[in-house]
């Protein structure tokens, strides 16, 4: 039976693809191997507010001398199904035990110890076997949920919607489920927006961006999606109040305090004393990361009257009845009021056409279907007509902020190239956007990787239970920590078949403004100048 400080962990591979992990083999969890821990990234890519999120990934080895996992041979139970694309789970349920009170007898071949909390969620790249004598296993690599958003998607043209509107619409036609989801309305609007066989999740990231300084995306270990609007870090409570503080000193024995001066040290004195972090502790100042200047580029559109915005431009034979679907991408800019009108839009030179119909009739990829009649047709015009939405102008607009103290300190240091932003919002959202983020990272922000280990029951909780935005406080008297700290990002190692389990916890500095600037629009803040949205 497990002590308080051990998890009781569950690994378990979807071999049939049908959504359950109920069927023959499909929990491996008795065959991962101890000798090649298995590991865990979740969170942004690094652990910095400003970069990207990281697409998840887990490994771990399958004893396989029974040739369970062995892809060639016939007698594998899973014989033909060793595919990559098998949804996967690491599951953890935290130590000790608790009674079982289901109705039923409870007959699992676990030890029962409360709900599991998913740690990873993703699908496994390609099974490598290891066939050699002194291993006979199976590595497995598998990578974030999020990887599914990896794929070009198409929508209509929207107008004048919020940041988080326009992630839940390519969500949407990524085929994401809805369940898997908790997005933000988002704060910053988007006058125009729409995805033109682009890919889902670089177009997403974009939005984030264009969201403001303090937004996160990032998926969590039970493969859920969030996205974090601008203000979420200065409004919710477990990003405004420290949720643990993790010392950096051993525990020791109790004693009493005998100095003639009042105790003044950041670390309370009593032994022990809490939950602390153990060697190594990564510090970096973060002065790599400073931005003191910002340029955006602002698009401004113009909607022109109805219009021809694409034709086909050769002939077109149908057979009888034929149903034959043509996919029309416009030039340069989206549109809208699209019209593919049979008679006018698709006239023929012989036969017919039955119908002709669109998919949408906005955007800037438009799928048409026609059927021809029960004599076929050859079509000779086929086109389009619409409201494109054309460029008009093109506005620079950098920070008004003052920043000639920081760029006096530093240099001048531009927002990195690699963040990039979508360029239809209004001149004043632009302004406001490039202000906050020279006011957020003008002075350096620490960033630390932080070790905890399960050396009691209370250590592995807050491993189990910490997330991406948690807020959390950090004490390390060589350096001189002793501040508050956001997690973004999470990584664990399973160690002698669970007995050790080490997180790392990559956090950045709060910003000694998050609690006040940034909640813009509000009546006392810095920025309540700014019209966002406007």
């Amino acid at each position: 039976m497990p002590s308080e400080r051990e998890a009781v962990y569950q690994v378990v591979v979807d071999w049939n693809n049908d959504a359950d992990f109920s069927d023959t083999s499909e929990d491996v969890t008795n065959d991962v191997l101890a000798r090649s821990a298995p590991t865990i990234d979740v969170g942004r890519d690094q652990v910095r507010e400003l970069t990207p999120p990281m697409i998840g990934a887990a490994s771990f080895e399958l004893n396989n001398s029974a040739k369970t996992y062995s892809a060639e041979f016939p007698g594998s139970p899973i014989y033909g199904l060793l595919l990559p694309g098998r949804a996967a789970e690491i599951r953890a349920s935290a130590g000790g035990t608790v009674n079982y009170d289901d109705d039923v007898d409870y007959d699992s071949d676990l030890v029962y110890n409360g709900d599991p909390v998913a740690i990873f969620t993703g699908i496994i790249d390609e099974p490598v076997q290891n066939p050699e004598h002194d291993k006979r296993s199976v590595s497995i690599r598998a990578f974030g949920s999020m990887t599914k958003l990896q794929k070009n998607v198409s929508t209509e043209l929207y107008e004048g919607i919020a940041t988080g509107t326009a992630i839940t619409n390519l969500l949407d036609a990524a085929g994401w489920s809805a369940t898997k989801r908790d997005i933000d309305t988002g704060q910053s609007t988007l006058l125009y927006f729409w995805a033109a066989d682009e890919d889902a999740l670089a177009l997403a990231i974009r939005v984030a961006s264009t969201e403001g300084a303090g937004a996160a995306l990032y998926e969590d270990g039970e493969g859920v999606i969030h996205f974090e609007d601008r203000t979420y870090r200065s409004l919710e409570t477990r990003s405004t109040t420290s949720q643990a503080t993790f010392f950096d000193l051993s525990i020791g024995t109790e004693g009493f305090y005998e100095e003639e001066v009042a105790y003044d040290s950041v670390v309370p004195y009593e032994n022990p004393y809490g939950i602390h972090h153990v060697s190594p502790l990564r510090y970096a100042p973060g002065f790599r990361d400073i931005v003191n200047s910002v340029s955006l580029e602002v698009t401004q559109r113009t909607v022109a009257a109805l219009a021809v915005i694409w034709t086909y431009g050769t002939t077109l034979t149908l057979g009888a009845s034929e149903v034959k679907t043509i996919t029309a991408k416009l030039q340069s800019d989206p549109a809208k009021a699209i019209v593919c009108t049979n008679g006018v839009d698709v006239t023929v030179s012989a036969g017919s056409i039955a119908s002709s119909t669109i998919n949408r009739t906005s955007g800037q990829v438009i799928t048409i279907t026609l059927t021809a009649g029960a004599g076929g047709a050859t079509v000779n015009l086929l086109q389009l007509r619409g409201t494109s939405a054309a460029v008009s102008a093109t506005i620079t607009v950098s920070n008004l902020s003052d920043q000639s103290d920081s760029i006096t300190k530093y240099g001048s240091r531009p927002l990195p190239a690699s963040v990039s932003m979508l360029t239809d919002i209004s001149v004043a959202a632009a302004e406001g956007l490039a202000d906050a983020i020279v006011q957020r990272y003008n002075e350096p922000l620490a960033t630390v990787d932080m070790t905890l280990v399960n050396v009691d029951g209370s250590h592995l909780s807050e491993q189990l239970s910490r997330q991406v935005s948690d807020r959390v406080t950090i004490v390390e008297t060589q350096t001189g920590l002793n501040n508050d700290f956001w997690i973004e990002r999470i990584g664990h190692s399973i160690q002698m078949a669970g007995k050790r389990h080490v997180t790392v916890f990559g956090c950045a500095k709060v910003a000694l403004s998050a609690d006040d600037i940034y909640l813009w629009d509000d009546a006392a803040a810095v920025f309540d100048t700014a019209l966002w949205g406007a």
